[in-house]
């Protein structure tokens, strides 16, 4: 589990890691979403695709942070946890991180991910698409009432998760994902 933690830090805890990946590229929020078309139209698409990348690259930021609650998880494990991960579904792992890390991210990420949009500017370029969405009309209301901050940081977790998801079964299914010898000895 520390293994697979570790590569899925690596591989979304930097630059474009979420960005530039498709599987966990977080989107516009959904009521921008139902918005963007008519904003695209009128020039704001910069504004859009702007805002887009300051919420992926705050989730970016506070990936890393997931690594140390990952590991308290896997240390914290009790015995039937552990059996339940042996005989469970092929996703138990995963499962048991989310059942037992999800608070602990929810709370890390979410003052990395407040700092990151504000320092960024991605709080300013949510409130210059509500004003470009306000001057067209029947759009302004769609444009508000969501919270950035909490929709991004769900997201990034999603895309944690799914990652972790795609290691366990690497690990559960190719052999040669098994790096550790306690890998190798548990799923030989």
């Amino acid at each position: 589990m520390k293994v697979a933690s570790r590569r899925v830090i690596g591989q979304v805890g930097k630059p474009d890691g979420f960005f530039r990946d498709p599987a966990i590229r977080i989107p516009l929020p959904g009521p921008l979403e139902q918005i963007a078309q008519p904003l695209r139209t009128v020039g704001a698409s910069f504004l859009l695709d702007d805002l887009v990348l300051r919420m992926n690259r705050g989730a970016e930021q506070a990936a890393p942070k997931a690594l140390n609650i990952f590991v308290d998880a896997a240390s914290g494990m009790t015995f039937d946890d552990a059996r339940g991960i042996l005989t469970g579904p092929q996703d138990s792992v995963t499962q048991y991180f989310q059942r037992t890390c999800s608070d602990s991210l929810t709370g890390s990420f979410t003052p990395i991910v407040r700092s990151s949009l504000n320092g960024a500017g991605a709080m300013r370029a949510l409130q210059s698409v509500q004003d470009r969405a306000n001057r067209i009309p029947f759009l302004g209301q769609a444009a508000g009432g969501f919270d950035l901050i909490s929709f991004t940081v769900a997201r990034a977790m999603d895309g944690l998760f799914h990652y972790l998801a795609v290691e366990e079964r690497e690990i559960r299914t190719d052999p040669v994902a098994r790096s550790t010898n306690l890998l190798r000895s548990i799923f030989g």
